[in-house]
């Protein structure tokens, strides 16, 4: 990327605006403002990389208005403001995809720079420059499963019955069962119901993060356990949250994105090791990587 990246902050309030602003000036392409209709106009207009969205705003909701932002411009990456009041608007805007992840507000400074720095790089592989078929594309040629845990089984039917015809679906009843999944299979999306075993499920969703982050999560539960998923979808990156009972449209939809995310992170992972180091003819990177990472993963979670 030339230049740097574009970042919108919008709020009704002018104060905060400004004080967003004034923490990102210098490092990123700042447009602050109070008019959502701008915000539009900008990213109709000129390639932007990120909007950050106070919620609870009078004309037009930041939910609203960054679900508006998604179909103009899918590539640029959408985060929230929230001071969490309004925790079912909050949580219902990332089930649908419309919002990467929240900030807490009142904010961090570091945390707020870390999340910006994130949705830009993310904004950047989604729409690389100079590429017409590659990190942007379809989905991995390469065979890709998906792996439930902890999912009673009349979740498990439905899922057989929606998507368990188009891709190869697992089930593993602990991390532990999940670690060993993994090494043996080649799976691309972790489903995991946060309505049992919540914190060492948290936990596991935070290692696998950080150990393979190519590898896109899901969370299912019910709306009383907002407030912790909002928590977890900042600490692991959840890519979609499914609310209980699961509907079969959406959960179609969100296991399909999380797949086509994959085969974004894939490929890009795959250019990052080229780069780095050519591997040897007839040796896979991601093959020969896969195994001992989640057996890190699988390690830790016997302690």
């Amino acid at each position: 990327m030339t230049g740097k990246a574009k970042v919108i902050v919008i709020d009704d309030e002018m104060r905060i605006v400004a004080a967003i602003a004034a923490v990102l000036e210098g490092i990123y392409d700042v447009v602050a403002t109070t008019d959502p209709f701008e915000v539009l106009r900008c990213v109709q207009t000129q390639p932007v990389h990120v909007v950050l969205a106070d919620l609870r705003m009078p004309a037009y909701s930041g939910a609203d208005l960054l679900r508006e932002v998604r179909a103009q411009s899918p590539q640029t990456t959408r985060l929230l403001l929230s001071d969490f009041t309004d925790l079912a608007h909050a949580v219902r805007s990332i089930s649908v995809g419309d919002v990467y992840r929240f900030v807490r507000k009142p904010w961090d400074s570091k945390e707020l720079l870390s999340a910006i720095a994130q949705a830009v790089e993310l904004a950047v592989a989604a729409n690389p420059p100079g590429d017409t078929a590659g990190v942007s594309a379809g989905p991995s040629e390469l065979p890709v499963d998906v792996l439930l845990v902890g999912v009673a089984d009349s979740d498990h039917d439905l899922y057989a019955c929606t998507v368990g015809s188009r891709y190869t679906l697992h089930r593993a009843g602990s991390v532990e069962a999940a670690a060993r999944v993994m090494d043996r299979h080649p799976v691309g999306v972790v489903i995991v119901d946060m309505d049992a075993h919540a914190s060492a499920f948290g936990d596991f969703l935070i290692r696998l993060r950080a150990q393979r982050p190519d590898i896109v999560t899901l969370v299912q539960a019910s709306p009383q356990g907002a407030r912790h998923l909002i928590a977890l979808i900042n600490q692991a990156q959840v890519f979609r949250y499914l609310a209980k009972p699961l509907r079969p449209t959406a959960l179609t939809a969100s296991v399909d994105a999380a797949l086509l995310r994959h085969a974004q992170l894939a490929r890009q992972a795959q250019r990052r090791r080229e780069l780095m180091q050519p591997a040897a003819p007839g040796v896979s990177g991601a093959h020969e990587s896969r195994g001992s990472l989640i057996t890190q993963i699988h390690e830790r979670a016997r302690v």
